[in-house]
Parts: structure tokens; C-alpha cells; sequence
């Protein structure tokens, strides 16, 4: 027995020296056939500026990048130019895509003033600002946590952003710091009425989120929803006396709506029905809803509930697309496979 357990030791051992002498060549290729484990092919993604008609015609692709996530485009007041965000890179261009200029490679999530002289955006989870050509670059915010999603109030005078669920405003030059919500969940969707008197938002916990309507005279927010849904991507019309928002309705597993209501919050209607909607905007007269439901780009008449299908969109995120000044164009982000 020992000596048959000895051989067929020298036998194991043998094999062993076979296995490894004969595939190791001494530079890490395999000699043998031995089976070797694929690993799945990472499918670049290439991301896009483009620009539309509200009419559907003359789609122009502006820019692209392969693998940058790009976000955040909205024209200069005259239309004439558009700033953008591409992987930590704030630019802006031509609305021809000519002219393409990098205005900082530290910042994200830019937002435009109204006299479009100025960008505030964020970098490094501090808010800044700087110049629309890159100069005279200043430091807003230094506290922790941090800020976010800043914007500036249709004056251009003060800074509206969220930090620590809640919303924040400041002078522009970060001074006088005012929490204006008592928020206890998440706080992600905001957007201020054109005379600055309102703010609209969207607040909750898990999948139950709800829009409340803040009024900054008397400091007091009301629930326009309260249905136990998800509401989000709240805007006011900027000429009107109306808000629009979104529910996607996951627990009735039936539709996601475009909803109107007034700018108290009263004579709430369904505009639209879907099975989903990413952000939506409206135009500058405030007659016109462009949304993303996941497909494709759409714009609806408000009056009509006409609906015009515009292009296939494959990004959904807020702030993905804006209109033009003058309403007859949109800049968009897409998003897909090579």
C-alpha cells in the first residue's frame, strides 16, 4: 500500500509540472489550449450637443465626445452662443457648434446669469463663479457640507442652490448665507418664478416625493401634491401664471403624467399621459411643453394638447435640453452606443 500511494504521488506531482512548464512560454502567453475566460466588452458610449427646430426639422448634432458625460446646456440671452458640461469641463460654443472654447476643466452643473455675463457652477462640491469668458474666477462657498445645483434668481442679483437637503440663497458675492426650507427628506428638483417671489420644488423619501410651493414673502411652503407618488422636475412658465411638473406613478403601474396647476397651486389638470417622462421645459411664451419620455424628444401645445414627436433622445437626466430665446429652437444631450 505504501509504495503504491508514493507512486501514485510522483504521478499527481508529474502532471502538476506538465501543466505548468507547458502553458507558461516566460511571457504570460498561454502554449497549451486550455480555456480561457472572456470578459465582456465595455460598449463605449458616445455623448452629444445637438440643436432642433421646435418643428422637428434642421437637427444638428454641435459637439460630441466618447465616454464624457455632458449635461447642462442653455444659451446666452441673445442665443447666439451656449454653455455646456462635459466630464468636469465647462465650455461654450457658437449655437452653430463653431467656436468651441473651454472656459474651465474644474466645474460642473453651470448655470447662466440673466444678463449672460456670468456662470456660477460647482467645483470640487464648493460653488464659484466666473466670468462668461473664464476670468475673475471666485470662490462662493467654503462650509461643509456641501452645495449644489446652483442657479441664479431672475434678477441676477442672488444665488439660489441646495445644501443639506435644503434650499439655499446668497448675494452673489457669498455673502449673506439664508436657508430658506426645512426640509427633512431629499431635496433634488427646484426652479424660481420669473418675478422671484416663488420657488417650486421636489422633496421626499424613497419612491414618495412631493412638490411644494414656496412663497419668499411670507416664507411659507404649501404641498401641491401629497398623494403618496413621485412628483418632480417642477418649472414655472416664465410669462404665464402656471406650473408644470411630472409623476411617474410607479405604484399604479398604469401611466406617468404631465401635470398644469396655477401658481397658488389650484386647478391642477393631466396635460399628458405616458408610460414615463424624464425632465420636461417650457417655452419662453409659455405655450409649448418639451419632454423627454424616455424614447424620444416631444413638444405639446398647451392650449391644443397637440403633440409633435421631435428626435429619439437616450438621456433623461434633469437639465438635459433648453429652449432658445426665442422659442424656435432646442438644445438637447444625447447619449448612446458607438
Amino acid at each position: 500500500m505504501g509504495i503504491y500511494y508514493k507512486f501514485r504521488k510522483h504521478l499527481i506531482l508529474l502532471f502538476l509540472y506538465y501543466i505548468i512548464f507547458s502553458c507558461d512560454t516566460g511571457d504570460n502567453e498561454p502554449a497549451c489550449n486550455m480555456p480561457t475566460e472572456e470578459k465582456p466588452k465595455r460598449i463605449p458610449q458616445t455623448w452629444s450637443i445637438n440643436i432642433i427646430n421646435t418643428d422637428g426639422n434642421d437637427e444638428i448634432k454641435l459637439y460630441e465626445e466618447q465616454d464624457r458625460w455632458m449635461a447642462y446646456p442653455q444659451f446666452t440671452p441673445n442665443g447666439s452662443q451656449i454653455i455646456y458640461y462635459c466630464g468636469r469641463t465647462i465650455g461654450i460654443m457658437d449655437s452653430d457648434g463653431d467656436n468651441r472654447t473651454v472656459l474651465t476643466r474644474e466645474g460642473s452643473k453651470p448655470h447662466l446669469s440673466p444678463d449672460g455675463t456670468k456662470i456660477v457652477y460647482i467645483r470640487d462640491g464648493y460653488i464659484w463663479i466666473m466670468n462668461v469668458d473664464g476670468d475673475n474666477v471666485t470662490q462662493l462657498t467654503s462650509e461643509s457640507p456641501l452645495g449644489d445645483n446652483p442657479v441664479f434668481t431672475p434678477d441676477g442679483l442672488k444665488i439660489l442652490y441646495i445644501m443639506s437637503r435644503n434650499i439655499w440663497m446668497m448675494d452673489i458675492d457669498g455673502s449673506h448665507k439664508m436657508k430658506l426650507t426645512e426640509n427633512l427628506g431629499d431635496l433634488q428638483y427646484f426652479d424660481i418664478s420669473s418675478d422671484g417671489l416663488r420657488i417650486a420644488y421636489s422633496a421626499g423619501v424613497n419612491n414618495v416625493w412631493d412638490i411644494y410651493l414656496l412663497d419668499l414673502g411670507e416664507n411659507k411652503a404649501i404641498n401641491l401634491t401629497n398623494d403618496n407618488k413621485w412628483y418632480g422636475y417642477p418649472h414655472f412658465s416664465q410669462v404665464g401664471s402656471f406650473i408644470a411638473y411630472v409623476c411617474n406613478s410607479w405604484s399604479d403601474n398604469i401611466y406617468s403624467q404631465i401635470y398644469i396647476t396655477d401658481i397658488n397651486g389650484n386647478n391642477k389638470y393631466i396635460l399628458y399621459e405616458d408610460w414615463f417622462f424624464g425632465d420636461l421645459i417650457v417655452s419662453p411664451d409659455g405655450t409649448k411643453i418639451a419632454f423627454n419620455n424616455g424614447a424620444g424628444l416631444n413638444i405639446i401645445d398647451i392650449d391644443s394638447s397637440n403633440l409633435t414627436y421631435l428626435t429619439d433622445l437616450g438621456h433623461c437626466d434633469w437639465r438635459a435640453m433648453n429652449f432658445s430665446p426665442d422659442g424656435r429652437n432646442i438644445v438637447y444631450i444625447t447619449k448612446g452606443e458607438l
